[in-house]
């Protein structure tokens, strides 16, 4: 029997991530809040296929360079929306006052 991934089963409806790249949030628990910008969505797969983590790379500005994260979790972005923000990015859904 072959064990590939396309020919297993699907044990779990596909998780799909729920911040597109462009996103913009400001974290908790900062000195001075910066904006941060989502710029690309990492998923991690079993050997199965199954979706086992989604995790976020944003970006934001320091003292004139761009720093990066690359381990941002999904309710980080989601307790700090931005709300309103104009531009191609914006928020992918809207967000209650």
């Amino acid at each position: 029997m072959n064990n590939t991934p396309a020919s297993l089963p699907a044990s779990q409806p596909e998780q799909l991530p729920r911040f597109a790249p462009g996103t913009q949030y400001i974290p908790g628990g900062q000195k001075n809040p910066k904006i941060h910008t989502v710029t690309d969505v990492y998923t991690t797969r079993n050997l199965a296929g199954e979706l086992v983590s989604i995790k976020y790379v944003s970006e934001h500005d320091f003292l004139g360079q761009k720093l990066k994260g690359y381990d941002v979790a999904d309710t980080t972005i989601a307790r700090g929306l931005v709300k309103n923000v104009p531009g191609p990015g914006g928020n992918p859904f809207p967000v209650s006052a």
